[in-house]
């Protein structure tokens, strides 16, 4: 019974790409604003790290210019060189973590993307299909 889908979108020319590709624009959109969310977060985490190399920097000056850290003893001076390294450790181990998690994210991203990518081209070769099904009938009714 020709035009018994005519109430959905799928029977629509297009109907189904013009769905799927509404859902890439909404993903893309949806990525994007995550991807800008996690570049502020870590920019906010590099301001404590920047502060540590401050310190650091400060400490070796001062050791130059007066030969000694400007603390008491030599132990709190080596318990605070210790401690800052131990920082910077931290700092660089998390910043090891967020990279290989953004580039993660971003394989899952392109691997969506390549999937949504060619389900829109095969729904696109199956509307196409269909539609030139329908020409070949309706040029075969017109000739008899």
């Amino acid at each position: 019974m020709p035009g018994a889908n005519q109430g959905s979108t799928a029977g629509k020319p297009g109907g189904k790409f013009e769905e799927l590709k509404e859902m890439m624009k909404s993903f893309l959109q949806y990525e994007t604003a995550r991807f800008k969310r996690e570049e502020r977060r870590l920019r906010n985490m590099e301001q404590p790290f920047s502060r540590i190399q401050e310190q650091v920097s400060l400490m070796k000056e001062k050791d130059d210019s007066k030969g000694s850290t400007g603390t008491n003893s030599d132990a709190e001076a080596a318990q605070i060189l210790a401690e800052n390294r131990r920082l910077m450790r931290e700092q660089k181990e998390k910043e090891e973590q967020l990279r290989l998690q953004r580039e993660e994210e971003e394989k899952l991203r392109k691997e969506e993307e390549m999937r949504l990518a060619e389900e829109a081209r095969l729904i696109r070769l199956q509307e196409e299909k269909k539609l030139a099904e329908e020409k070949k009938i309706k040029t075969r009714k017109m000739l008899f």
